[in-house]
């Protein structure tokens, strides 16, 4: 799955360098494409395997689904207006059909594919797909099923597509997923994204996708049980370690005490995994452990940003001794953690922060000083400070020498909603104040006598 989305991102670019493809301003990962490049590339590639794409509310579309498709191996019917469809289409050498459509009570006739047995990618939006068995589950050649946004009641037979290598059901209305569906072992990718009515994931069908390569599961389920937890009743945590090629994971943990420590995911390269509820955490749950380090004891190697938030069990980043470090860590946001006291708790390794370029920590009401000097010292690539609504910030840098502070990359410093704050640093032997008005940045009041570069 990575191999082939690289392909795709690179052919993206190449055709934005080319102005084939324009830059999505909503979207860093989108593009849109022009209306004249998209009828001329769509004429020239047709030439060869016609296929069809309408525009939006195209009022062909009644006419092109009568019979006039017999020879299209792909459509594309993005948001037109249609009330039925018709019950079955005759395209027999139909490879990819997209079918996107806001009217959800439109349903899909049984037998609409019956004559579509060379299909290899289907796409259904926003269609009701209610009625048992369902429509499309003897397409035996079938390597792309997306359900997204569709009213689902059982999907159990969709685990008679050996085939399938992907398969999604982002927003759909989804409250089961059957041990069926463990029989789609050739499956690379499984999107559950924002399925919020999912509750039960019956044991064994995670465990059951030996080959999966990602999986999303945000704003999903979260049920999971505890390892060993008799008798089961929902997919536990532990079942992913199957999953021996499994390089993208996101979920939702709500309880922290079902996590094993026997759980393997060294080997993922993305991740978004997010541990308990807000709500709980408020209340004084300390599921998680005083600093970050606790969940993971080979650390982060390969992390690049990192947002911790509501959490009142933290309180260091990183606490010493420690083998952890965030040698490739790009961005730290560290937001409402009411008991967070310092970022580290004593003296770091050279290369912990080494890549850090912007830090911003928000409502962390027990932090007293941003920065030791020690700390500072140590991070060659800082770039933006944001210090915002922490109600005992004194001072941003605490020193305990009079040497020279060099922040040569640092282009942005905001402090906000800090009523507490004395001065950018502190030290024990600098002169009480001293006021240069030509020198920016140098031997001024808020900088305490201080030499700091900029």
């Amino acid at each position: 799955m990575e191999e082939a989305r690289d392909r795709m991102s690179s052919l993206v670019r190449t055709l934005k360098a080319s102005s084939l493809l324009l830059k999505d301003d909503e979207d860093v990962d989108g593009f849109k494409i022009h209306d004249l490049v998209r009828g001329f590339i769509a004429s020239v590639a047709s030439r060869d395997d016609p296929f069809l794409v309408l525009k939006d509310n195209d009022k062909l579309v009644t006419e092109l689904l009568k019979d006039k498709l017999k020879s299209y191996t792909a459509v594309c019917f993005p948001h037109v207006d249609m009330k039925e469809l018709p019950e079955e289409l005759d395209c027999p050498e139909m490879r990819i059909f997209l079918l996107f459509t806001n009217n959800q009570s439109l349903k899909v006739p049984d037998s609409y594919f019956n004559s579509m047995k060379k299909l290899m990618v289907l796409h259904l939006s926003q269609v009701s797909l209610t009625r048992s068995p369902l429509p499309f589950q003897f397409l035996k050649n079938l390597h792309t099923l997306c359900l997204d946004g569709c009213s689902l009641e059982d999907v159990a037979m969709i685990g008679k597509l050996k085939g399938l290598h992907i398969l999604s059901f982002v927003n759909s209305k989804i409250q089961r997923l059957p041990k069926e569906i463990g029989q789609l072992v050739e499956l690379r990718l499984l999107d559950l994204n924002h399925c919020s009515q999912l509750k039960i994931i019956e044991p064994g069908v995670l465990g059951s996708l030996i080959k999966l390569e990602e999986l999303y599961m945000e704003d999903s389920f979260d049920q999971w049980n505890a390892e060993g937890q008799t008798p089961p009743t929902n997919a536990s945590l532990i079942e992913l370690n199957n999953m021996k090629n499994l390089c993208t994971l996101h979920l939702y943990i709500l309880d922290p005490s079902v996590l094993s420590e026997d759980l393997n995911i060294m080997k993922l390269t993305k991740y978004k995994i997010r541990i308990g509820d807000v709500r709980l955490w408020r209340n004084g749950s300390n599921g998680i452990d005083q600093s970050i380090c606790a969940l993971s004891q080979e650390g982060f190697p390969k992390l690049k940003h990192l947002h911790v938030k509501n959490s009142p069990s933290i309180h260091y980043v990183l606490q010493s001794p420690s083998h952890t470090n965030f040698k490739t860590l790009e961005s730290l946001i560290l937001d409402n953690l009411i008991n967070l006291e310092k970022i580290c708790n004593n003296h770091i390794s050279t290369e912990s922060f080494n890549a850090l370029k912007v830090v911003r920590v928000e409502s962390c009401n027990e932090m007293v000083v941003l920065f030791p000097l020690s700390l500072l010292r140590k991070l060659p690539q800082l770039e933006k400070v944001q210090t915002v609504n922490c109600r005992l910030m004194r001072e941003i840098v605490e020193v305990d020498d009079c040497g020279k502070i060099e922040l040569r990359n640092l282009h942005a410093l905001e402090l906000c909603g800090l009523p507490n704050m004395r001065n950018f640093l502190t030290t024990e032997t600098a002169p009480s104040s001293s006021t240069s008005n030509n020198q920016v940045g140098t031997q001024v009041a808020f900088f305490n006598g201080q030499q700091v570069t900029f």
